[in-house]
């Protein structure tokens, strides 16, 4: 079960030997919320005083798919390994969401970590079981940006509906082991290894978000991608989420 929700922005570079942050991610992330967070940068959605006020606690039920795929430096997708689609319960604490002066573009904080296993790929759009493998971990954390269409500010018991679209991006981290046939070209079959320097990386994240009340239903998808090898590797983390906020 993967645990959802908040983050941040960074500067990143780009090299011949992957990718790296011009500043230490652990600082620009202490730097951004702060900014982001200050008092009179932006309005929350909430109309409580408390410093609380605006965190919700989600509680539901996901269902998604993980898949990361390999592509070389022409842009040729080598091949996709995908994991199964599935059902499972989810808690999240979501972050208030800001607004910027009496507009409707705003922003929140979002962060995913989650683990994954890999034993099937993707051939012309099935999941076909060809003898590959891979597992491992990933991480993200950024603010989204968004437009929203409707309430903007909900009451404490939670009255209103909203529609908010957004994507972000920001720090993310992707270690990943296991061997992968390539489809897309010649049909051979290679491992990889993705860790230590390769695996701290940029993420990316687009959100869909409908509330009614206090139900939630959310469509998301992002993740990290990395370089190694002379191969890029772009990890998507797709999931939709029916639930119910309590509000704080």
């Amino acid at each position: 079960m993967a645990l959802n929700q908040t983050s941040d922005i960074v500067d990143y570079l780009t090299n011949n030997n992957g990718v790296a942050f011009k500043m230490k991610p652990g600082f620009l992330f202490a730097l951004i919320f702060t900014t982001f967070s200050s008092p009179g940068f932006a309005e929350t959605d909430s109309i409580s005083s408390h410093w609380w006020g605006g965190y919700t606690l989600d509680l539901g039920l996901t269902t998604g798919q993980t898949s990361l795929s390999a592509t070389d430096t022409d842009g040729t997708e080598l091949g996709i390994l995908t994991g199964k689609m599935g059902y499972a319960p989810f808690f999240s604490l979501g972050s208030p969401y800001h607004f910027f002066s009496e507009s409707n573009f705003g922003y929140n904080f979002q962060y995913a970590y989650s683990s994954f296993s890999f034993k099937a790929q993707d051939v012309r759009g099935e999941d076909v079981d060809l003898g590959t493998s891979a597992k491992g971990n990933f991480f993200y954390a950024m603010p989204v940006f968004f437009y929203n269409f409707g309430t903007r500010h909900f009451n404490s018991e939670g009255k209103g509906h909203s529609f908010k679209m957004g994507t972000g991006i920001g720090p993310g981290y992707l270690s990943a082991k296991g061997d992968i046939i390539y489809t897309g070209t010649d049909q051979s079959k290679h491992n990889f290894n993705i860790k230590e320097k390769h695996a701290l990386t940029l993420a990316i994240y687009v959100l869909f978000d409908y509330r009614y009340n206090n139900w939630v239903f959310r469509a998301r998808g992002g993740g990290p991608k990395t370089y190694n090898n002379g191969l890029e590797y772009d990890l998507f983390d797709f999931a939709m989420d029916v639930g119910y906020a309590i509000r704080f």
